[in-house]
């Protein structure tokens, strides 16, 4: 009796690895598409389709970091459906969801960006810094620029500058005056036109990350 035939044996190595999702760091939602932004801790920034009575959450784009150790502490829409978002970079980039890429990056002048936010009439992006100024970007088409030139940031103006970071911000509903939350747990109210402090709440918490 002939021995059996050998045949090779095929073996395979594999390791499980727990998949950790990244931890959120902002939100931003946008009314009239009806999406949500969502930054991570790796950098990386989404988008997702709002629920409905026939749909479930969709995500509809990712946008990759853009450098190794690029964080997302800050995002809003603008008007015309663009994204901004900031970091502790200190640079805002500005957003075309349709080209998943950004299109513009502004340097915030001074350092790491915690808060931002977009004024009632959709002209003035604020954005609330690490060395205590609050600096006001504004959003539109150049002057002289061509009709079907897109909107772009620019700087405008700094705030009156305040002890320790800017964490949090609101615009007054009529656009005329801009509140900033501080690390040193102190609301401070600045002038749109003037650009200068016209008050100040202390508050009992020690660091301030929200306002609204």
């Amino acid at each position: 009796m002939e021995p059996a035939a050998s045949h090779p044996v095929t073996t395979h190595r594999c390791r499980l690895v727990e998949w950790r999702s990244s931890a959120v760091t902002a939100l931003a939602a946008n009314e009239a598409t009806q999406q949500l932004a969502v930054g991570r801790e790796d950098g990386s920034i989404e988008a997702w389709r709002l629920p409905t009575k026939q749909h479930s959450w969709r995500r509809t784009q990712w946008l990759p970091p853009v450098a190794p150790g690029h964080t997302v502490e800050a995002l809003l829409w603008t008007r015309d459906g663009r994204l901004v978002s900031a970091g502790l970079s200190g640079l805002l980039l500005l957003w075309d969801l349709g080209a998943l890429g950004d299109v513009q990056r502004v340097d915030s002048g001074g350092g790491a960006v915690w808060s931002l936010a977009l004024s009632p009439d959709g002209a003035v992006v604020a954005a609330g810094c690490e060395d205590g100024c609050v600096r006001l970007f504004g959003y539109g088409k150049r002057v002289g620029g061509a009709a079907a030139e897109a909107a772009e940031l620019s700087y405008k103006a700094s705030m009156a500058k305040a002890p320790g970071r800017v964490l949090s911000l609101a615009w007054r509903p009529d656009g005329s005056a801009l509140f900033g939350g501080g690390s040193d747990g102190t609301i401070r109210k600045f002038s749109r036109s003037t650009h200068t402090q016209h008050g100040k709440l202390l508050d009992a918490a020690p660091v301030l990350y929200y306002l609204t």
